[in-house]
């Protein structure tokens, strides 16, 4: 129609084009508006836009009516976003051909926020249904299924999102409402999950779903923004785990008091060494050492990310080792320190040295 019409009035016909110019000039209320100083520039352009716009007003009503049956008809999720997606890019296209003010362009964007408000109240009726079985740990503190399925879900929204043709302005508003409403309620619920837990089963549980979650996020450009704010998420997580890593190493090897009291008598400004408090603690510590460093990796066997286990594992190990190094600081000070046979010596009673913590700790 737009076509047709251009060539009548515009490309071809100068002079009929000219002639409509003169018509519209010796209108009796023109002359009276020319009369008053205002005056305007005939808009070749806009009246063709307008009088396309006019032409297929009937049309135009009718797809609204087979638009609004088919958006209210829908219950799935991912053909309600295609939908509003698909006429966020008709929207745009009838911007350009007849401008933001025709009828048409205006039915199109109220059609896309008509479909817009079906998919986010779809996701909301969704997020009840998908959450039933949120009381249900997995045994391998794995991110529970609803949450894969809401994850899968996003995945696939993304993509259609990231090869959709909207507003700049409104890519971004429309990024920040699909997260709102397809993730953050499920990272919530993970999170309240969470909170029933032990503390390294809950960091554990924690360092998986938010994995989960950035790795979705970080495939699009459009959601770094949000993946690095998860990415802050399992930094804490992991810090949790380090920790128990470490108070782990501490208590089973039995030097966890040997530690404190030597922070302890450094601040009194003394030492508290024992004999016998070490040759205890050096059997236990003996005991302690062939399997150390397996049974602390068993500790996070159910972490997902296996390289990220063993790094965590290995920071709690060197933490301690950093311990060890002041026990054994303190034991040669000690020895220096008092004129004693070998016999009495407290190295002997404790021979072994950070050195070799390292090797069987690495």
């Amino acid at each position: 129609e737009r076509e047709a019409l251009e060539i009548l009035f515009i490309s071809e016909g100068e002079e009929l084009a000219k002639g409509l110019k003169e018509g519209r000039d010796a209108e009796v209320w023109r002359l009276v508006a020319d009369d008053e100083g205002k005056d305007s520039e005939f808009n070749a352009l806009a009246a063709l836009n307008d009088l396309v716009d006019r032409d297929v007003a009937g049309v135009t009503r009718l797809i609204r009516q087979r638009v609004e049956q088919v958006v209210q008809a829908n219950e799935e999720i991912l053909p309600a976003y295609k939908l509003a997606t698909l006429l966020g890019f008709y929207g745009l296209t009838f911007d350009k051909l007849l401008g933001p003010a025709s009828f048409l362009a205006d039915c199109i964007h109220g059609l896309e926020m008509q479909a817009f408000r079906q998919f986010r109240s779809l996701l909301k009726d969704n997020i009840a249904i998908m959450q039933t079985d949120s009381e249900n740990i997995p045994v391998d503190l794995a991110p529970p299924l609803f949450f894969n399925r809401a994850l899968d879900q996003l995945d696939a929204i993304m993509h259609t999102y990231d090869s959709s043709l909207s507003s700049t302005d409104f890519r971004g508003n429309e990024v920040e409402s699909v997260l709102a409403d397809a993730l953050e309620p499920f990272m919530s619920a993970c999170d309240t999950m969470a909170k029933s837990m032990k503390p390294l089963k809950a960091a554990i549980f924690a360092v998986n779903f938010n994995l989960a979650a950035y790795k979705c996020l970080a495939k699009f450009e459009f959601t770094k923004k949000r993946a690095e704010k998860i990415r802050i998420n399992i930094r804490e997580a992991s810090t949790g785990i380090v920790q128990s890593q470490y108070e782990f190493f501490r208590v089973q090897s039995g030097l966890e008091s040997l530690f404190n009291n030597i922070n302890d008598s450094q601040d009194a400004g003394g030492s508290c060494l024992d004999g016998d408090l070490l040759t205890k603690a050096s059997q236990q510590l003996d005991e302690f050492l062939p399997s150390a460093l397996m049974d602390a990796i068993d500790r996070v066997k159910c972490v997902q990310d296996t390289v990220l286990a063993r790094q965590m594992t290995e920071e709690a190990a060197d933490l301690f080792c950093k311990d060890f190094e002041k026990l054994e600081q303190e034991i040669e000070n000690r020895d220096a320190s008092i004129a004693v046979n070998d016999a009495g010596s407290l190295r002997l009673q404790f021979p072994r040295t950070s050195a070799e913590i390292r090797v069987l700790l690495s």
